[in-house]
């Protein structure tokens, strides 16, 4: 009898799209994928090293599939498992941890797992600790490409084209936890796609780390050998796929060509997700974005006006260090500006979280500074490090505007997101 194995994804398209891909290699290699919510003898896990809690996220999955086979294996494969290796691996239940080029490889482990261990007495046995293993390789050596998409999961499909990222935004470990940008062959996206098309699959979306990047690395080296607008424009040609979506593309990626391509094509969607993540140039160039706020309204002018009923989607974070209230007031316009040019857009407000191996908070540890976890720790930190002052220094306004963000979010002190239409309504005076 086959071995059945259960799938359970945390955070984005490109870890749906992977976590699919993989699912198929163990069928191949003989397991039968059952539901997550079903008893299973191998449960894996894809982390996130973004969601709000990851951690504790990945904890309660873990108790939960126990629960449900206290005999099962248990695999964590993804962000979190390149990042915490170590952290994860000493999980209760946690018998494999794969990091970012080796979570390829899910299939192969799994067996060779049971081939040591077959049953749960021989595991305890050979490892009374009950530690689990890991295999997670420098992210420095993270350099080839794994394609992908998913099926089956949802109606959309999700293609992967692309991979890491070049970026060095300061508040941001995904560069650590997935390596450089590296693309897929054009000739391997399109085959991808024909094979989504005549599974009647009606949507595709292009997904990716940073999919404007596209080209870069797609035959092993820095050259673009192809742009992401040649890209857009052979999917567009395709026979047999319905419609086309472009996932999250930072602004300065986004072509005015392809935001008039886009407008006239054959099969691509009028949807564009847009990271702003501040109004204010100053917050901007503290995070290392590689825009400023008039670049970003250009691009949205451009969408609005090749097309008028077009869905733009916006990340913004708040309370971001170096925050002040005129920054604020910054990222307050820019949302009133949008949400007057498309009424009622929902996207996510972020609290700025201080993810470990950031490099802002690199910075922080760096000086032999204990890394500050809540909102009033870092609210009332003065380090000043190599991206300037951590916050204003109007602290006490801080933290009366992270209480006033929560009390509007009908949370207490905690990280959270709420979608921008309530962000572009807030009174000033109600702010200050």
């Amino acid at each position: 009898m086959s071995k059945k194995v259960a799938f359970h994804t945390l955070g984005c398209k490109l870890n749906f799209s992977e976590t699919s891909t993989i699912a198929r290699q163990t069928e191949d290699l003989g397991f039968e994928r059952v539901p997550f919510e079903e008893v299973a003898d191998m449960y894996v896990i894809n982390t996130c090293s973004v969601t709000e809690n990851a951690d504790q996220r990945f904890k309660t999955i873990v108790r939960q599939a126990h629960k449900r086979n206290p005999k099962a294996y248990l695999a964590a494969i993804g962000c979190y498992a390149q990042l915490k290796p170590e952290e994860l691996a000493a999980v209760d239940g946690v018998d494999l941890v794969l990091g970012a080029t080796e979570k390829f490889k899910l299939p192969q482990y799994l067996k060779e797992l049971l081939e040591r261990y077959p049953d749960a007495e021989a595991k305890a046995e050979a490892n009374p600790e009950g530690l689990g293993e890991y295999h997670s390789c420098g992210i420095e050596e993270v350099d080839s490409y794994q394609g992908g998409y998913s099926i089956g999961d949802r109606t959309r499909a999700f293609l992967k084209v692309q991979d890491g990222c070049d970026y060095k935004c300061t508040y941001c470990t995904i560069p650590l936890a997935r390596g450089i940008s590296r693309s897929d062959t054009l000739e391997s996206v399109l085959a991808k796609a024909k094979e989504i098309a005549d599974k009647g699959v009606p949507e595709i979306v292009l997904t990716g780390v940073n999919i404007g990047d596209y080209g870069k690395g797609e035959f092993g080296n820095k050259r673009h050998e192809h742009t992401f607008q040649q890209l857009v424009e052979a999917l567009d040609e395709q026979e047999g796929i319905s419609r086309l979506r472009i996932s999250s593309i930072e602004p300065n990626l986004l072509s005015d060509e392809t935001i008039s391509f886009v407008a006239q094509s054959k099969r691509f969607v009028p949807h564009f997700h847009v990271p702003l993540q501040s109004g204010s140039d100053t917050i901007l160039k503290k995070m290392k974005r590689r825009y400023l706020s008039p670049l970003y309204r250009n691009r949205v002018a451009h969408i609005k006006t090749a097309m008028p009923d077009a869905c733009i989607g916006v990340d913004v974070i708040v309370g971001f260090p170096g925050e002040t209230d005129e920054s604020v007031l910054d990222s307050l316009r820019v949302a009133r500006e949008l949400n007057r040019m498309h009424p009622g857009f929902t996207t996510p407000i972020f609290f700025f979280k201080p993810y470990p191996g950031s490099k802002i908070t690199q910075d922080v540890v760096a000086q032999g500074y204990k890394l500050p976890q809540t909102i009033e720790e870092w609210a009332d930190f003065d380090y000043i490090g190599s991206s300037g002052p951590w916050v204003s220094p109007e602290k006490y306004r801080m933290v009366e505007r992270f209480k006033f963000y929560n009390k509007l979010a009908g949370r207490q002190q905690k990280w959270y997101t709420a979608p921008l239409q309530w962000f572009a309504g807030l009174r000033c005076d109600a702010l200050f």
